[in-house]
């Protein structure tokens, strides 16, 4: 087989999921949050998260992007990610359940109301949200520690497509 054919097929391989050659593959699920309601609630009231399982916030063109943590019940770690799917920076978020009231519990998108603008719990919250240093187009929130525990780091890029929750993170 000649050097060219080889080459091809090297490469037809090394494009399909999961299978990596000279680099390290991380294997990831993942729900989009395309909508702005999907993006508004993202992960709260959730109590964990599966092995290995994440939340992407996909936007339309990149920008700084702001996490906050109101009504969230566990430590997040959070990536952001350029229009490339490049991770560009790694922030830990971390949830404080006990600021919330428990007399206005929000379970629902609507709920939201019960909290107004000026309200001292979402200013505590705004206070202590995340911003992106740079412009991101993705922000891809895993458990507390993920990151760092699989080795994933800034410059590695995250492989994906839209109509699957299945997803990998390349070392560059």
């Amino acid at each position: 087989m000649s050097m060219t054919k080889w080459l091809g097929l090297i490469i037809f391989f090394a494009t399909l999921p999961g299978i990596t050659f000279a680099q390290r593959s991380v294997p990831i699920n993942i729900e989009q949050a395309a909508t702005v309601e999907e993006k508004t609630w993202g992960l709260m009231q959730r109590k964990e998260l599966p092995e290995n399982h994440g939340m992407l916030f996909i936007y339309q063109r990149p920008q700084k992007l702001s996490f906050w943590m109101f009504n969230c019940l566990i430590d997040l770690s959070l990536a952001f990610l350029d229009e490339d799917s490049v991770i560009t920076e790694i922030r830990q978020l971390k949830a404080y359940p006990e600021k919330m009231d428990p007399k206005r519990q929000v379970l629902s998108l609507k709920d939201l109301k019960k909290y107004p603008f000026f309200d001292p719990i979402l200013i505590f919250f705004y206070k202590n949200q995340v911003s992106s240093s740079k412009k991101a187009q993705y922000a891809l929130e895993m458990r507390s520690g993920w990151f760092r525990e699989k080795g994933v780091k800034v410059g590695d890029r995250l492989v994906w497509e839209r109509s699957s929750p299945h997803a990998y993170f390349i070392s560059q």
